[in-house]
């Protein structure tokens, strides 16, 4: 069986048991407008989707069920005591007058066969099973689940945090470069004492003077005196100081290396790195390698 909502003309698949169960009440699932399913009853679907089912314009009387039983043949008086069987209507033989229709048993053959078919196409969802709700009296609402939606914000919050992070750390030096973002993360840094390690870039380190002499107190030393200069324009890591003595043939006579440990005496500062623009004079105190040291060289790792 079919009905039609009259508010928006949708046509759905409907059995017996729905309208008992919802009293002839039913809601649209396209309009959400409540309507009575018996009023536009019928058989089968319109073939043109756009046409409106007929009104069952509700009768003054009750219908009035009635059986008619045909003439059976006599039976002889030994078969008095049968079954009660015999004196059951046959179905596919009577006809039930419904008002003033008579539904003959071909009709109703039809009838439940469009039915059963009506039942099957719900259950396939050929026509959308779930588009009619019962109705009884209270309004029905899909809640979706709460607990779906904070998960989903927290994943997009952690992958908008996240992208943000790396697009700042591909771009940190420009940023950097900038006063006022410089400002701000020296501020932040000191509120929440988390410190930003500087960017490692020994190439922008320059050195601006240089020289090695004997050390003035210790008869076997040598005392090395350079002047720094940070020329980028964000705060970089403290080098490594490579010195290398050769002799006059270019041949390597003795190398050393000095962490920044051991030319700062203040951890705070070398965690901070050299600032941009920073001048740093730098002393720096080794073993006399001998005579043939005659020719230095500095590099910055």
């Amino acid at each position: 069986m079919f009905t039609q909502c009259p508010h928006c003309g949708a046509v759905y698949p409907i059995d017996a048991k729905t309208i008992a169960k919802a009293r002839g009440q039913v809601r649209c699932g396209h309009c959400g407008g409540v309507f009575s399913a018996l009023e536009r009853l019928t058989d089968q679907a319109p073939i043109n989707p756009d046409s409106r089912l007929p009104v069952h314009i509700a009768a003054d009387l009750p219908p009035v069920l009635a059986t008619n039983h045909r003439a059976r043949p006599d039976r002889d008086d030994d078969d008095d005591d049968s079954d009660s069987d015999d004196d059951v209507a046959d179905p596919a033989r009577d006809e039930i007058e419904f008002g003033r229709i008579h539904l003959s048993a071909d009709d109703q053959k039809l009838l439940r066969v469009a039915s059963e078919r009506a039942r099957f196409a719900e259950r396939e969802r050929a026509v959308v099973p779930k588009a009619v709700h019962s109705y009884g009296g209270a309004s029905q609402k899909a809640m979706a689940p709460q607990g779906g939606r904070f998960w989903l914000w927290a994943t997009l919050l952690f992958l908008t945090v996240t992208l943000l992070a790396e697009l700042a750390w591909v771009y940190r030096k420009p940023l950097l470069a900038q006063p006022k973002f410089s400002a701000a993360l020296s501020a932040l840094s000191a509120r929440t004492g988390i410190t930003i390690p500087p960017i490692n870039e020994p190439e922008r380190v320059v050195l601006l003077s240089r020289s090695v002499d004997k050390h003035p107190s210790e008869t076997r030393a040598l005392l090395v005196n350079l002047n720094l200069n940070n020329q980028a324009d964000y705060a970089v890591r403290f080098p490594w100081i490579e010195l290398r003595l050769s002799d006059l043939n270019g041949r390597p006579v003795a190398m050393r290396r000095f962490a920044p440990s051991e030319y700062l005496a203040e951890p705070a500062r070398i965690a901070a790195g050299m600032a941009p623009g920073e001048l740093l004079a730098v002393s720096l105190e080794l073993e006399d390698p001998g005579q043939d040291a005659l020719a230095f060289d500095f590099a910055f790792r």
